[in-house]
């Protein structure tokens, strides 16, 4: 239809116009039509998060175990088709989405991956979700990478439509159009409490109670489809899992914190560590003690970050304070030297905590009932 059809009575001069009604997407076009609409950090194997954290040789086995016998054949124990894996901050539940993924997919078995980050603003929010997922699907199943093209070739708006509007074309309507899938395919969703870009805490939560109601909309789509979701256990995602009843249903829950071998991995990390960091900056002797890896351990309490942290400050190059030094300012009440903050990871974390926990003069109070124990 023309810009100016039925139009009359009116004069242009010297006028320039583009005819922007309609949008023509053809030929190789559909894929990087849909790839500017992705998050392109949010995968597991994206430079923008390389190196990303994996679990170390040895540890988390019994969890990784678990899940790589749930993605490999989920229905022969009757297992849930979505797993919600959650646990506190640094009990290393990336490093767990992030191995799997990368084994799961030499093998053919992992359908798409996201990694929600809430210091990046096309990982923050769902608005990229369902695309990034499309095209990673278009991808690791070859058949149905046609019709998604297809669909963009028909609509090519419907790329900056609604979330659900983008799964049912883009996702949904595609799968239905191709023989059933041979086997399950695993979609890895980590961090999704990190989905928090809204400015107020009640949108955070309605944007992450969304991503849930997508992935039990295409959970129910197609009974080939698995999910493993990583988050924190905030009480407001436990609300959405309740609000979809079919989802709940639908889903096995993991509390990352009750897994009895988390003491054992920690410990194992720290050795494996500081004999690297013996050899490579030529520590010699029984360093570190026997008790300062137990205090270490327990300082730990089976969270991963403190351990990572810890190295990370210990291993670093200071001619003037040799790892030996360095540790002893973790394990003691010694000042740091000027400059130096051993624990800055952790204590971004810890601040990022109180920020999103809600009533200021409400953490104070129960703060303070902590250092009065």
């Amino acid at each position: 239809m023309g810009s100016f059809q039925n139009a009359h009575s009116f004069t242009l001069n010297n006028g320039t116009f583009i005819d922007i009604s309609s949008t023509t997407v053809t030929g190789a076009e559909p894929l990087i039509h849909l790839e500017r609409h992705t998050a392109g950090g949010a995968t597991h194997d994206s430079l923008e998060r390389f190196p990303p954290a994996r679990c170390h040789p040895g540890t988390r086995e019994w969890v990784l175990g678990k899940y790589r016998r749930w993605a490999r054949d989920p229905r022969e124990d009757g297992s849930k088709q979505v797993n919600w894996l959650f646990g506190p901050a640094g009990m290393g539940k990336s490093a767990i989405a992030q191995t799997l993924a990368e084994e799961l997919e030499a093998e053919g078995i992992l359908a798409a991956s996201f990694f929600f980050s809430r210091n990046n603003a096309q990982r923050n929010t769902p608005a990229r979700f369902v695309a990034t997922i499309a095209l990673q699907f278009a991808t690791s199943i070859p058949s149905v990478r046609p019709h998604i093209e297809d669909a963009i070739k028909a609509d090519p708006s419907t790329l900056t439509k609604a979330p659900p509007i983008q799964l049912n074309k883009l996702i949904i309507e595609p799968l239905s159009n191709i023989a059933p899938l041979e086997g399950n395919r695993l979609v890895i969703i980590d961090g999704l409490d990190e989905c928090d870009g809204a400015e107020r805490k009640v949108d955070q939560e309605r944007d992450q109670a969304l991503v849930l109601k997508l992935v039990e909309t295409l959970r129910a789509s197609n009974p080939h489809l698995f999910f493993l979701i990583c988050s924190r256990p905030e009480a407001w995602i436990e609300r959405a899992f309740t609000n979809l009843p079919s989802l709940l249903d639908s889903t096995e829950k993991f509390d990352l914190f009750t897994c009895s071998d988390k003491y054992r991995d920690v410990a194992r990390y720290l050795r494996v560590e500081f004999d690297r960091i013996r050899g490579e900056l030529g520590v010699e002797g029984s360093w570190p003690s026997i008790y300062d890896m137990i205090s270490l351990v327990e300082r730990a309490s089976g969270q991963f970050i403190y351990a990572s942290t810890v190295i990370r400050y210990v291993e670093e190059d200071d001619p003037w304070h040799p790892p030996q030094d360095r540790l002893a300012v973790i394990l003691t009440s010694a000042k740091p030297p000027e400059g130096h903050k051993p624990l800055s990871v952790l204590d971004a974390l810890y601040l990022q905590i109180l920020r999103q926990s809600g009533s200021c003069e409400k953490v104070k109070e129960i703060i303070g009932c902590l250092l009065l124990l």
